[in-house]
C-alpha cells in the first residue's frame, strides 16, 4: 500500500512537470508561466499533505483493525467457552446475541436463537421468570440480581441495561448455574442448626430461638429434659454404632410422641434431649413425659431394653424465667436418673449374660463348671468366705466379653487364626461390661486378667507372676482344665487323668505353680472333678 501511494505521487510530480514544460513552449509569456507554476506547486503541496494524512490514517486503521481482531477473538472465545448463559436482547426482548452455552441449554444452534424471544425455547416457568426480570431492568434502568430455583437446578442471574445502536435500551445478562453452591450453603445452614446423627435441632438452634420460645403466645410452655441411660455401656459392649442407634431410637420416640404443632425437639448434647411444648399444661407435659418413657422402654438394642430418665417443668407466666424452667426440668431428670441408671446397669448385665448363654449354651455350662471348680480351689487354699464369693462371681463372668464377638465367630468350634485374634479382645470387653455396674464392678479386674500367664506370655497386659491378681490365677487353672476336659479349644476332649497331666506340665509356664500344686493335691485327696 505504501509503495502504491509513493508511485502515484511520483507520477503526479512528473505529470505536473510535463504540463509546465509544455506550457512554457506554448506560451512565452513569463507571467503566464509563473502563474501556472505557482498553481501547480500549490496543488502538489496539497497532494503531498493529503498523502501524508492518508498514510497516517492507514497506519491507525491497520492498528485498530489488528487490535479489534484480537479483542473480538478474545471476546468470542470467552463468551462461547463460558459455561454460564450470556446474552443480549433488544428492546422487544428478542435475542441479538447468545453464547453457545445458552443455545445448548435450549437444544438449538446459536443462529436458530437469534431474533427470537425466550418463549420460543424455554418452558413457561423459566420464560416467565426471564421476562419478568428483563422488564424490571428496562423499567428501572438498573442492574437486577435474582435467583431462580427451577426443577432441580438453581440459577443466579445478573441483568443490566444496554444502550443499543438505535438509541433504545436492551437487556444484557450473565446467568450462572449455582446449584452446587446453593446446596452447599443450604447444607451448611442445616448442619449449623441440626444434629447430624438424629436429624433433630441442636443446642445452638435452641439458644438462637430462646426468645421465640419465651414469647407469651407459647404459654403455658412445658419443657421436657431427657437423658438416655446406658449409652456408655452400649458403646463399650456393642460399639459406637449400637450407641448411635440407641440415640436415633430415642429421637424417633420423642418425634412420635411429641407431635403437637409448634413443638421443638433438640439434642441438647451427648445423650441428653430437650423438648419445648408450646401451649401445653403441666398435666399434659407430664402425660407426654410418661408416654416417652413407656415407649422407649419397648425399644431393643442387642437385647437391651431402652431406658431414659426424664424431667418436666412448665412456665405459666411471662415473669417466669425460661432458663429456670429448663433447669428445673433438668434437676428432675437427674433425680430420676439417680435411680434409673443403677437399675438399668444392673439389669443390663443380667440381660447380657442371659443373652450370651442363650446364644451359646455350652459356654453357660462352661461358666458354671469354672465357677464351681474355682471355689473348690479357693476352699483348698483356705481362703475366707467373703473372698470365695467374689471368686465365684468373677469365675462365672470370666468369658462375658465374648458377647462382643460377631455372630460369624462363635466361641465354640475350631479356633481359626481370625477367631483366635478376636478372642483375645474378650477380657477387655468383659472388663468394660463388668465395670459398668456396681454389682460387678468389684470383680472387673479379675475378669480382665484371667488370660494373663505366669511367665508373662499372656494377654491383654502381659503381666507376670504375682503381678497377676490371685483370683485371676485361680480362674486361669480352672478355665484351662475345663477347656481341656470338654474340648472347648477346638480339640478332642481329654480324660480327667490326661487333662490333669497337661495342667501339671504348664505349672510355672502359663499357670501359677503353687496353685497348681494345691489343685493336684485336691484331686489326689479325692475331689471329684466331674
Amino acid at each position: 500500500m505504501k509503495k502504491t501511494i509513493l508511485v502515484v505521487m511520483i507520477l503526479l510530480v512528473v505529470f505536473c512537470f510535463l504540463m509546465v514544460y509544455d506550457n512554457n513552449e506554448q506560451y512565452k509569456s513569463g507571467e503566464q508561466n509563473r502563474g501556472l507554476i505557482l498553481m501547480l506547486s500549490g496543488a502538489l503541496l496539497l497532494l503531498g499533505v493529503f498523502t501524508l494524512l492518508l498514510l497516517k490514517n492507514y497506519r491507525c486503521l491497520k492498528k485498530n483493525y489488528q487490535e479489534n481482531t484480537v479483542l473480538n477473538e478474545i471476546l468470542e472465545t470467552y463468551i462461547n467457552t463460558n459455561q454460564s448463559f450470556i446474552y443480549l436482547k433488544d428492546e422487544n426482548l428478542r435475542y441479538l446475541l447468545v453464547n453457545k452455552a445458552l443455545a445448548d441449554f435450549y437444544g438449538r444452534k446459536v443462529s436458530e436463537v437469534i431474533g427470537k424471544d425466550v418463549f420460543a425455547f424455554a418452558d413457561r416457568e423459566f420464560a416467565d421468570f426471564s421476562k419478568k426480570t428483563d422488564l424490571q431492568v428496562l423499567a428501572d434502568k438498573m442492574v437486577v440480581e435474582k435467583e431462580l430455583i427451577w426443577r432441580d437446578r438453581v440459577f443466579a442471574a445478573t441483568k443490566f441495561p444496554v444502550k443499543l445502536a438505535n438509541g433504545r435500551y436492551g437487556v444484557g445478562a450473565y446467568v450462572r448455574d449455582v446449584t452446587e453452591e446453593y446446596n452447599n450453603k443450604r447444607d451448611l445452614i442445616y448442619l449449623s442448626y441440626h444434629d447430624p446423627l438424629t436429624g433433630l435441632y441442636n443446642r445452638r438452634y435452641v439458644e438462637k430461638e430462646h426468645n421465640r420460645f419465651a414469647a407469651e403466645a407459647n404459654l403455658p410452655l412445658s419443657v421436657i429434659m431427657g437423658d438416655v441411660n446406658g449409652l456408655k455401656v452400649t458403646n463399650d459392649i456393642f460399639g459406637h454404632n449400637a450407641g448411635d442407634l440407641l440415640l436415633q431410637k430415642a429421637a424417633g420416640v420423642f418425634t412420635k410422641v411429641c407431635q403437637k404443632e409448634g413443638t421443638v425437639i433438640a439434642r441438647w448434647g451427648g445423650d441428653e434431649f430437650v423438648v419445648f411444648l408450646p401451649r401445653t399444661t403441666a398435666e399434659e407435659g407430664e402425660r407426654l413425659r410418661r408416654e416417652v418413657k413407656k415407649q422407649f422402654a419397648q425399644e431393643r438394642i442387642n437385647g437391651l431394653a431402652g431406658s431414659i430418665s426424664l424431667g418436666c417443668d412448665t412456665r405459666n407466666t411471662v415473669t417466669e424465667d425460661l432458663a429456670q424452667t429448663i433447669r428445673n426440668a433438668e434437676e428432675r431428670m437427674y433425680l430420676e436418673k439417680a435411680i434409673d441408671s443403677e437399675r438399668f446397669n444392673n439389669e443390663a448385665i443380667q440381660r447380657i449374660i442371659k443373652s450370651y448363654h442363650v446364644r451359646f449354651p455350652r459356654e453357660a455350662e462352661h461358666a458354671d463348671r469354672v465357677s464351681q471348680l474355682s471355689v473348690a480351689i479357693g476352699k483348698a487354699m483356705q481362703l475366707p468366705q467373703s473372698y470365695l464369693g467374689r471368686l465365684k462371681q468373677a469365675a462365672y463372668l470370666h468369658d462375658l466379653g465374648k458377647i462382643v464377638l460377631p455372630e460369624t465367630l462363635s466361641p465354640e468350634g475350631p479356633h481359626t487364626e481370625e477367631k483366635q485374634h478376636k478372642l483375645k479382645e474378650h477380657p477387655v470387653a468383659g472388663y468394660r461390661i463388668a465395670n459398668a455396674s456396681p454389682q460387678t464392678m468389684e470383680v472387673a479386674r479379675y475378669v480382665l486378667s484371667h488370660h494373663e500367664n505366669w511367665d508373662g506370655s499372656g494377654y491383654p497386659k502381659g503381666l507376670q507372676g504375682v503381678a497377676i491378681p490371685r483370683t485371676s490365677r485361680i480362674i486361669a487353672i480352672a478355665n484351662y482344665y475345663d477347656q481341656l476336659r470338654h474340648g472347648l479349644r477346638g480339640q478332642e476332649p481329654l480324660s480327667p487323668e490326661v487333662a490333669l497331666a497337661v495342667v501339671k506340665q504348664e505349672a510355672g509356664k502359663i499357670l501359677d505353680p503353687e496353685i497348681v500344686r494345691v489343685f493336684v493335691e485336691m484331686v489326689e485327696d479325692g475331689f471329684n472333678l466331674d
